[in-house]
Protein backbone atom coordinates (compact mmCIF):
# COMPACT_ATOMS: atom_id res chain seq x y z
CA UNK A 1 0.00 0.00 0.00
CA UNK A 2 2.89 2.63 1.19
CA UNK A 3 4.56 1.40 -2.42
CA UNK A 4 1.85 2.18 -4.44
CA UNK A 5 1.37 5.79 -2.40
CA UNK A 6 4.74 6.48 -3.45
CA UNK A 7 4.40 5.87 -6.63
CA UNK A 8 1.49 7.78 -7.57
CA UNK A 9 3.31 10.75 -5.55
CA UNK A 10 6.00 10.37 -8.04
CA UNK A 11 3.77 10.69 -10.70
CA UNK A 12 2.06 14.03 -9.77
CA UNK A 13 4.42 16.22 -11.91
CA UNK A 14 3.60 13.51 -14.78
CA UNK A 15 -0.29 14.39 -14.23
CA UNK A 16 0.53 17.97 -13.53
CA UNK A 17 2.59 18.70 -17.20
CA UNK A 18 -0.49 16.74 -18.86
CA UNK A 19 -2.86 19.29 -17.17
CA UNK A 20 -1.19 21.83 -18.20
CA UNK A 21 -0.80 20.96 -21.65
CA UNK A 22 -4.49 20.04 -21.98
CA UNK A 23 -5.85 23.26 -20.11
CA UNK A 24 -4.01 25.11 -23.03
CA UNK A 25 -7.33 24.57 -24.71
CA UNK A 26 -9.15 26.20 -22.47
CA UNK A 27 -6.53 29.45 -22.39
CA UNK A 28 -7.06 29.65 -26.01
CA UNK A 29 -10.77 29.77 -25.85
CA UNK A 30 -10.72 32.27 -23.51
CA UNK A 31 -9.34 35.03 -25.92
CA UNK A 32 -13.12 35.16 -27.02
CA UNK A 33 -13.55 37.78 -23.55
CA UNK A 34 -11.66 39.99 -25.05
CA UNK A 35 -12.16 42.14 -28.66
CA UNK A 36 -8.11 42.79 -28.40
CA UNK A 37 -7.59 39.18 -28.24
CA UNK A 38 -9.38 38.72 -30.70
CA UNK A 39 -8.25 41.03 -33.15
CA UNK A 40 -4.66 39.51 -32.48
CA UNK A 41 -5.55 35.77 -33.45
CA UNK A 42 -4.98 36.49 -37.30
CA UNK A 43 -3.71 33.75 -39.92
CA UNK A 44 -0.41 34.59 -39.37
CA UNK A 45 -0.20 34.84 -35.43
CA UNK A 46 -1.67 30.99 -35.48
CA UNK A 47 0.47 29.87 -38.07
CA UNK A 48 2.92 31.24 -36.29
CA UNK A 49 2.19 28.94 -33.37
CA UNK A 50 1.62 25.94 -34.76
CA UNK A 51 5.04 25.79 -36.98
CA UNK A 52 6.88 26.76 -33.75
CA UNK A 53 4.65 23.96 -31.24
CA UNK A 54 5.41 21.75 -34.51
CA UNK A 55 8.87 21.91 -34.43
CA UNK A 56 9.26 21.67 -30.45
CA UNK A 57 7.06 18.12 -30.90
CA UNK A 58 9.29 16.88 -33.80
CA UNK A 59 12.51 17.28 -32.25
CA UNK A 60 11.29 15.69 -29.40
CA UNK A 61 9.86 13.00 -31.05
CA UNK A 62 12.89 12.37 -33.53
CA UNK A 63 15.88 13.38 -31.82
CA UNK A 64 15.01 12.35 -28.03
CA UNK A 65 12.35 10.07 -27.57
CA UNK A 66 13.18 7.99 -30.97
CA UNK A 67 16.56 7.50 -29.17
CA UNK A 68 15.49 6.70 -25.74
CA UNK A 69 13.40 4.14 -27.43
CA UNK A 70 16.47 2.83 -28.97
CA UNK A 71 18.41 2.28 -25.92
CA UNK A 72 15.62 1.23 -23.97
CA UNK A 73 15.04 -1.66 -27.01
CA UNK A 74 19.19 -2.16 -26.91
CA UNK A 75 18.91 -3.23 -23.11
CA UNK A 76 16.16 -5.02 -23.28
CA UNK A 77 17.49 -7.17 -26.24
CA UNK A 78 21.46 -7.22 -24.45
CA UNK A 79 19.42 -8.96 -20.99
CA UNK A 80 17.51 -11.48 -22.96
CA UNK A 81 20.86 -12.30 -24.22
CA UNK A 82 23.21 -14.60 -22.19
CA UNK A 83 27.12 -13.38 -22.17
CA UNK A 84 28.12 -10.88 -24.46
CA UNK A 85 30.34 -10.81 -27.41
CA UNK A 86 30.71 -8.53 -30.68
CA UNK A 87 28.64 -10.78 -32.86
CA UNK A 88 25.46 -10.78 -30.29
CA UNK A 89 25.71 -7.46 -29.80
CA UNK A 90 25.35 -6.33 -33.88
CA UNK A 91 21.92 -8.11 -33.42
CA UNK A 92 20.63 -6.64 -30.71
CA UNK A 93 21.71 -3.29 -31.78
CA UNK A 94 20.03 -4.07 -35.45
CA UNK A 95 17.15 -5.81 -33.45
CA UNK A 96 16.54 -2.65 -31.82
CA UNK A 97 16.87 -0.51 -34.53
CA UNK A 98 14.03 -2.79 -36.44
CA UNK A 99 11.92 -2.38 -32.80
CA UNK A 100 12.04 1.42 -32.35
CA UNK A 101 11.63 2.17 -35.82
CA UNK A 102 8.89 0.13 -36.64
CA UNK A 103 7.00 1.24 -33.52
CA UNK A 104 7.31 4.75 -34.79
CA UNK A 105 6.00 3.55 -38.24
CA UNK A 106 3.56 2.16 -35.80
CA UNK A 107 2.55 5.05 -34.40
CA UNK A 108 2.73 7.26 -38.03
CA UNK A 109 -0.13 4.83 -39.67
CA UNK A 110 -1.78 5.29 -35.82
CA UNK A 111 -2.29 9.14 -36.20
CA UNK A 112 -3.36 8.54 -40.34
CA UNK A 113 -5.90 6.61 -39.19
CA UNK A 114 -7.01 9.20 -36.44
CA UNK A 115 -6.74 12.21 -39.15
CA UNK A 116 -9.08 9.75 -41.45
CA UNK A 117 -11.88 9.81 -38.58
CA UNK A 118 -11.55 13.14 -38.53
CA UNK A 119 -12.05 13.84 -41.59
CA UNK A 120 -15.25 11.75 -41.35
CA UNK A 121 -16.62 13.99 -38.59
CA UNK A 122 -15.60 17.22 -40.64
CA UNK A 123 -17.48 18.76 -43.04
CA UNK A 124 -14.42 20.40 -44.85
CA UNK A 125 -16.03 23.48 -45.44
CA UNK A 126 -14.39 27.02 -45.41
CA UNK A 127 -14.82 29.61 -42.74
CA UNK A 128 -14.70 31.85 -45.02
CA UNK A 129 -17.44 31.06 -46.88
CA UNK A 130 -19.59 29.54 -44.21
CA UNK A 131 -22.61 31.22 -42.87
CA UNK A 132 -22.97 32.90 -39.28
CA UNK A 133 -25.68 30.42 -38.47
CA UNK A 134 -23.29 27.51 -39.66
CA UNK A 135 -20.63 28.18 -37.59
CA UNK A 136 -21.39 26.67 -34.47
CA UNK A 137 -21.87 23.24 -36.02
CA UNK A 138 -18.22 23.44 -37.62
CA UNK A 139 -16.73 24.63 -34.12
CA UNK A 140 -18.85 21.92 -32.46
CA UNK A 141 -16.96 19.42 -34.97
CA UNK A 142 -13.59 20.65 -34.13
CA UNK A 143 -14.07 19.92 -30.51
CA UNK A 144 -15.06 16.72 -31.35
CA UNK A 145 -11.93 15.94 -34.09
CA UNK A 146 -9.19 17.68 -32.13
CA UNK A 147 -10.70 15.60 -28.67
CA UNK A 148 -9.83 12.59 -30.76
CA UNK A 149 -6.49 13.75 -31.55
CA UNK A 150 -6.07 14.54 -27.94
CA UNK A 151 -6.11 11.43 -26.41
CA UNK A 152 -3.09 9.79 -27.78
CA UNK A 153 -1.18 13.50 -27.15
CA UNK A 154 -2.29 12.87 -23.46
CA UNK A 155 -0.52 9.30 -23.67
CA UNK A 156 2.21 10.57 -25.40
CA UNK A 157 2.94 13.52 -22.47
CA UNK A 158 2.13 10.90 -19.89
CA UNK A 159 4.69 8.31 -20.94
CA UNK A 160 7.64 10.70 -21.91
CA UNK A 161 6.93 12.30 -18.20
CA UNK A 162 6.76 9.47 -15.87
CA UNK A 163 10.21 8.62 -17.65
CA UNK A 164 12.07 11.61 -17.67
CA UNK A 165 10.78 15.27 -16.88
CA UNK A 166 12.55 17.33 -18.95
CA UNK A 167 11.24 15.81 -22.01
CA UNK A 168 7.90 15.76 -20.44
CA UNK A 169 7.64 19.63 -19.88
CA UNK A 170 9.41 20.12 -23.21
CA UNK A 171 6.92 17.85 -25.31
CA UNK A 172 4.38 18.95 -23.21
CA UNK A 173 5.17 23.03 -23.95
CA UNK A 174 5.10 21.90 -27.79
CA UNK A 175 1.66 20.51 -27.56
CA UNK A 176 -0.07 23.63 -24.76
CA UNK A 177 1.00 25.73 -27.95
CA UNK A 178 -0.58 22.99 -30.08
CA UNK A 179 -3.75 23.10 -28.06
CA UNK A 180 -3.92 26.76 -27.15
CA UNK A 181 -4.85 27.57 -31.00
CA UNK A 182 -6.70 24.52 -31.20
CA UNK A 183 -8.86 26.24 -28.97
CA UNK A 184 -8.95 29.55 -30.50
CA UNK A 185 -10.29 27.43 -33.65
CA UNK A 186 -13.06 25.89 -31.79
CA UNK A 187 -14.07 28.45 -29.42
CA UNK A 188 -14.08 31.70 -31.94
CA UNK A 189 -16.93 30.32 -34.44
CA UNK A 190 -19.22 29.33 -31.70
CA UNK A 191 -19.17 32.79 -30.31
CA UNK A 192 -19.51 34.44 -33.76
CA UNK A 193 -22.71 32.37 -34.42
CA UNK A 194 -24.40 32.62 -30.74
CA UNK A 195 -22.96 35.45 -29.42
CA UNK A 196 -22.47 33.30 -26.20
CA UNK A 197 -18.93 33.07 -24.60
CA UNK A 198 -20.07 30.49 -22.59
CA UNK A 199 -21.13 28.37 -24.83
CA UNK A 200 -17.98 28.76 -27.31
CA UNK A 201 -15.79 28.15 -24.09
CA UNK A 202 -17.76 25.03 -22.61
CA UNK A 203 -16.67 23.33 -26.33
CA UNK A 204 -13.00 23.81 -25.49
CA UNK A 205 -13.44 21.04 -22.09
CA UNK A 206 -13.88 18.71 -24.13
CA UNK A 207 -10.60 17.86 -25.93
CA UNK A 208 -9.15 18.95 -22.27
CA UNK A 209 -11.14 16.03 -21.11
CA UNK A 210 -9.82 13.61 -23.59
CA UNK A 211 -6.28 14.65 -23.53
CA UNK A 212 -6.57 13.32 -19.19
CA UNK A 213 -8.24 10.64 -20.58
CA UNK A 214 -5.15 9.40 -22.71
CA UNK A 215 -3.09 9.82 -19.66
CA UNK A 216 -5.54 7.67 -17.56
CA UNK A 217 -4.99 5.37 -20.24
CA UNK A 218 -1.30 5.17 -20.02
CA UNK A 219 -0.95 5.10 -16.10
CA UNK A 220 -3.19 2.09 -16.33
Amino acid sequence: MAAEEENFLNLTPTFGLNAMAATATIVGGCVIFSNKLLQLTSPTFMALLLSLSGGIILFQVLVVLFAHSFKKFYDAFTDDDSGSNSSKDDVSQDSAWLAATACFVGGILMSYLVDIIVQKLTPGQNMNDTAQGDAAPYGVLSAVAVGIHNVPAGIATFVASSKHAWIGLSLAIGIALHNFVEGIAIATPIYFATGSTCRGLQWCFLPAVAQHIGGLIAFA
